[in-house]
């Protein structure tokens, strides 16, 4: 029997936020589900002066879609890596049962 995995990476775009997500939604149809900026904070120390527009955090959904091609490494069963236009890379592994008992 297999289970679902489900990745939730957190990410910093500098300054670029709202940039990045309108991309990944074009691109890859993701969904955005969350998004607060600065001066929505719940915590007002939170507010970044002069960047009160700034998203600070937001969640995207983005349903079945394969972010890469993954494969088979001598370290995990589904390995991949990509960079994207802003410059973050991703290194995305599942953990072969051997690494987690520690074997």
């Amino acid at each position: 029997m297999s289970s679902a995995m489900q990745v939730q990476p957190y990410l910093f775009f500098e300054g670029r936020c709202e940039e990045a997500v309108e991309f990944y939604r074009r691109a890859l149809g993701a969904e955005v589900t969350e998004l607060m900026r600065s001066k929505d904070s719940p915590d007002p120390a939170m507010t970044i002066p002069g960047a009160e527009d700034k998203v600070i955090h937001a969640m995207v959904r983005i349903g079945e879609t394969t972010l890469m091609p993954l494969m088979k490494t001598f370290f995990s069963p589904s390995f991949g890596m990509v960079a994207d236009r802003f410059g973050v890379s991703w290194m995305i592994y599942v953990a072969s049962k051997t690494c987690i008992a520690g074997a």
